[in-house]
């Protein structure tokens, strides 16, 4: 009989130890991840990638790492806007969709940004030069 309790009391520690598992049947979020080019395909770290979505409640950003990836795990399942940004390039925006347990990827291809220079001369107009014409005649 000591045996049977024993043997029952080790079951009964098992399943208790193991049992958290059984009730994570799925995972209850998505991610959204994906890389950074730039117009001639290399990876452009230092991005920051900006996603927002009415079941986010706000933003979540992450920063490209130095092969231009990113990863925005635990999202709630949705549609979300996802902006890229980086000085000197123009900013991308993509739509994407989250879904249950799943991961979606999203890349960006960004552009440079266009160069505006304007170049202003100030400057004061030299006063007039007063000059005789004489002649000579010298031998």
């Amino acid at each position: 009989m000591p045996s049977r309790v024993l043997a029952s009391g080790v079951g009964l520690a098992l399943a208790l130890t193991f049992a958290p598992g059984a009730f994570g049947q799925g995972r209850q979020t998505g991610a959204i991840g994906g890389a950074a080019v730039d117009s001639q395909g290399l990876s452009l770290p230092g991005v920051t990638v900006t996603v927002s979505s009415p079941s986010l409640q706000g933003t979540r950003t992450a920063v490209t790492d130095i092969n231009g990836n990113y990863s925005l795990p635990q999202l709630p399942p949705g549609a979300y806007s996802v902006v890229f940004t980086l000085s000197g390039f123009d900013d991308v925006e993509e739509e994407a969709t989250v879904p249950l347990g799943g991961e979606v990827g999203v890349n960006a291809v960004l552009a440079p940004a266009g160069v505006t220079e304007m170049v202003q001369v100030v400057g004061v107009i030299p006063a007039e030069i007063q000059t005789t014409e004489t002649a000579s005649n010298m031998v």
